[in-house]
């Protein structure tokens, strides 16, 4: 039983060094290089992707508060009109 963790533990070992040689990471330090450079563009499409949902959420008259009440955001508006 002990047999399944263990090579569970040295199988994750060996993912995790194998990568780290892939991507060129022999440091801490260049560990925060190399995610910044894999994980930036990621994080900005990401930002892209969800930037016009949350325009759905924006109050209707195009002001922001600080507790959004759902009640007067442009897709509650959008959905009564469509369904109303």
């Amino acid at each position: 039983m002990a047999w399944g963790s263990t090579l569970a533990v040295w199988g994750s070992a060996a993912l995790v060094v194998g990568g780290a040689k892939l991507a060129g990471i022999s440091t801490m330090a260049d560990t925060r290089r190399v995610m910044h450079v894999w994980l930036t563009p990621l994080g900005d499409s990401i930002k892209d992707t969800v930037s016009p949902i949350k325009t759905w959420f924006a109050n209707y008259d195009g002001t922001t508060k600080t507790r959004m009440n759902t009640v007067d955001t442009s897709f509650s508006k959008e959905v009564k009109r469509i369904f109303a």
